[in-house]
């Protein structure tokens, strides 16, 4: 590269920078720059200050609180009743998190979360695991007051958040601040036609195909996985332990 070489805009711009965007335009997913600006704004709150690295590009983790309730099963509460109105009905005991605790196969656990909720109009969100907590073959999704689905968070839902655990292949050691599930919030419902997705692709290459443009179908762009193998090796992928 020649040492004489200016630097143009792109190389100064920062790798989130940030948008400012009309109010009425701002749909979708959440980056990290909202996410933060909802903490400050009390849209979303924490029992703690928030660890490092917690607010991801276009999530956020979230933690367990100090106590686990090992319950008979796993339930919703239903549009009526929270929770913790719930709770009593089906607890067999109470658990402390805060020098850590074992989960047991077999057993289902319910955990409040240290994140909570208050959401504005047209905010909802959808959680789910995060990857390493599924390589544990932990099963956990997300509950909220009044819910009629897990992992779903309703618009302009404002409460606690809580996480079922369910440990399927071994015991798990979890404390206070573990950090099993993750939260995406979203604006609206923007559009994801065909026509809009090959527009955008065709504008910057959401994916790379080297046989033609995107496979684009019912508002999604289809993946294939490439199992022949090349570079002189005959390696195709990696068999999980």
């Amino acid at each position: 590269m020649p040492e004489n070489r200016q630097m143009s805009d792109a190389d100064t711009q920062p790798l989130l920078p940030e948008l400012a965007l009309p109010r009425d335009a701002q749909s979708g997913v959440w980056p990290a720059q909202r996410l933060k600006a909802a903490l400050a704004r009390g849209e979303i709150q924490t029992i703690e200050p928030l660890d490092s690295q917690q607010v991801q590009p276009a999530s956020i983790d979230l933690r367990l609180g100090p106590v686990a309730y090992e319950i008979a099963a796993s339930f919703l509460p239903g549009p009526q009743l929270t929770v913790q109105d719930k709770l009593p009905l089906v607890t067999q005991r109470k658990i402390s998190l805060e020098n850590g605790a074992v989960l047991k196969t077999g057993h289902v656990y319910l955990v409040p979360l240290m994140e909570t909720l208050q959401l504005r109009k047209r905010s909802s969100g959808v959680a789910n695991p995060k990857s390493s907590t599924g390589r544990l073959d932990v099963f956990c999704r997300v509950i909220t007051d009044y819910g009629v689905e897990f992992d779903q968070i309703p618009e302009r839902y404002t409460g606690p958040l809580w996480l079922e655990i369910a440990p399927r292949s071994f015991h798990v050691k979890v404390r206070q601040g573990s950090r099993l599930s993750q939260l995406r919030l979203k604006t609206g419902t923007p559009p994801s036609s065909n026509a809009f997705i090959r527009r955008l692709d065709e504008e910057v290459r959401i994916v790379r195909d080297e046989d033609g443009p995107a496979n684009v179908k019912d508002g999604a762009i289809a993946l294939s996985v490439d199992i022949s193998a090349s570079g002189g090796s005959d390696l195709i992928g990696y068999k999980a332990r």
